[in-house]
């Protein structure tokens, strides 16, 4: 009796591997096969990525241009929806086609996500793009050079 139970935890083992395996070629062969049949995101629609440095002491204005796949000047539907994915900068809605970036008060890269409906009738289709805020501590301009009320010798 022990070693027919034996023998079907030694099977049910072995098929679990062999399942196991199986999985791993298939993967490996599908370069993205966890992603398109396990937890697939919605497409990136967009996807530009904006590269932009400044330092703690600073702000920029990003202005929203929405353009076709050939460059053309086209529309979205609303006004843009700004983000912050991680980092310390913050930002301000200036209208519904501009914003500030603001750097935060410490060096390093804060991350802005930019969404817009693409679709201008009853669907939604989003796209969007993201910033790469690098930012510096300021550097000196000036040694700040003062001097007291002179003294005898």
């Amino acid at each position: 009796m022990n070693e027919m139970i034996a023998f079907y935890i030694g099977m049910t083992t072995g098929a679990f591997l062999l399942l196991a395996v199986l999985l791993i070629i298939s993967a490996l062969m599908h370069e993205t096969w966890w992603f398109r049949y396990g937890f697939s995101n919605p497409v990136k629609k967009g996807g530009i990525e904006l590269d932009l440095a400044c330092t703690t002491e600073e702000k920029i204005l990003v202005k929203v241009n929405p353009k076709t796949a050939k460059e053309s000047p086209s529309a979205i539907e609303g006004i843009p929806i700004v983000e912050v994915v991680s980092g310390d900068g913050t930002f301000e809605v200036v209208d519904g086609t501009s914003f500030w970036i603001k750097s935060g008060s410490i060096q390093g890269m804060t991350v802005f996500k930019v969404m817009g409906d693409a679709d201008l009738g009853p669907g939604v289709s989003n796209i969007f793009d993201t910033i790469n805020l690098t930012v510096s501590l300021p550097m000196a301009v000036s040694l700040g050079l003062t001097a007291e009320a002179p003294v005898p010798k």
